[in-house]
């Protein structure tokens, strides 16, 4: 895997999803800027930060774009306040990711392929094939979309999304940066979000504000605690 940021900084890129659930493994890093201050940025980029964090978890959205977790990587992302949040990966590797209540479920191929991007080669047993690991990663599921508060308004980016006047907020770290677009007017959505990791960038558009969704949580038949995983999940030769 490429790319870790400290939990209020992940974006909804794969990557993000991955590393959420990667924590228990060992996986995580911190990028967080050394001249960033207790909560980060100027009053009015925090203020704004406060404002689009709120309007993203509390309605429905559909995201979907390229990720810097693979290369020719792509990913559809879902999200519902009631429901959780679904991320089918698509591309180089393919699976699942859901989200719910802190808890995140990644199918194994998925968690496997991640691993192998490190280095850490796995053979997943036949048994495993069709399951889905999950871990309590001790943060919301908000987190993988949320702006962190660090992040600064950057009038230079400032641009348009599908028409629609936008305002730049970038979130910079040693493990990459992310450039947000936030909607100008009205509800501030995130329209857009530009990330860059490790030299992979990956665009993100962002849609269906409000709209129903058809989330449905993996069932049980089909879950695998993480510690369970990397029992039977033996290091490849």
């Amino acid at each position: 895997m490429t790319v870790a940021l400290r939990r209020a900084r992940t974006s909804l890129a794969l990557t993000a999803a991955l590393l959420a659930a990667l924590t228990a493994c060992g996986g995580s890093q911190d990028p967080t800027p050394d001249d960033a201050g207790p909560t980060g940025g100027d009053p009015a980029s925090q203020a704004l930060i406060e404002k689009v964090n709120e309007a993203m978890r509390t309605t429905t959205f559909h995201s979907s774009g390229t990720t810097t977790a693979f290369a020719e990587g792509d990913q559809e992302t879902t999200w519902d306040p009631d429901k959780g949040l679904r991320t089918v990966a698509s591309g180089t590797y393919t699976g699942e990711m859901y989200c719910k209540d802190g808890v995140n479920y990644l199918s194994s191929g998925l968690l496997a392929a991640s691993l192998g991007q490190s280095g850490r080669q796995l053979d997943v047993p036949e048994a495993l094939a069709d399951k889905f690991v999950y871990t309590d990663t001790g943060q919301q599921c908000t987190a993988m979309f949320s702006i962190d508060p660090s992040g600064r308004l950057t009038p230079d980016k400032d641009t348009e999304v599908d028409g629609r006047p936008t305002k730049a907020v970038t979130v910079e770290g040693a493990g990459g940066s992310d450039v947000y677009q936030v909607a100008a007017s009205g509800t501030p959505y995130i329209l857009q979000l530009v990330s860059d990791r490790g030299g992979r960038t990956s665009t993100t558009t962002f849609d269906a504000f409000g709209e129903p969704t058809d989330i449905t949580m993996p069932p049980d038949s089909l879950l695998v605690p993480l510690e369970d995983f990397q029992k039977q999940a033996t290091p490849a030769e």
